[in-house]
């Protein structure tokens, strides 16, 4: 409402850009003492809720707010399953859902070798 004049009653309204949400009154009204009534609401960035390590695997992001990416791996041994990064969307939420660290089963081959009958023997002194 600064830098021009309005009416008395004239009705400001406040709104965020995407990623961002208005925090306090979306609107402010001209009043007779030329003051517009309210605070000045403020846009705060969007945040996602912290991610938690799947079993088997870790999960890593700088900041939780608006387009932050977080970055899943798994340890060594486990494959993962889903995606390998989730991003924080305007709505708070993180894309798609939590991948899975799966364990990697190997098989071995059992070599057959010969086999050996060692004797102990003990002597008295």
């Amino acid at each position: 409402p600064s830098g021009s004049s309005h009416k008395y009653g004239t009705v400001a309204t406040f709104s965020c850009e995407i990623g961002y949400n208005l925090q306090g009154s979306a609107t402010r009204t001209c009043q007779g003492d030329s003051q517009w009534s309210g605070a000045v609401p403020v846009c705060q960035t969007v945040q996602c809720p912290s991610l938690t390590n799947p079993d088997g695997g870790s999960v890593s992001a700088a900041a939780t707010q608006y387009q932050s990416v977080a970055t899943y791996s798994c340890s060594v041994g486990f494959f993962m399953q889903g995606s390998t990064t989730r991003t924080c969307q305007a709505n708070g939420q993180w894309s798609g859902s939590n991948p899975t660290c799966t364990r990697k089963f190997t098989k071995c081959t059992i070599i057959m070798g010969k086999k050996e009958l060692m004797r102990i023997h003990r002597s008295h002194v």
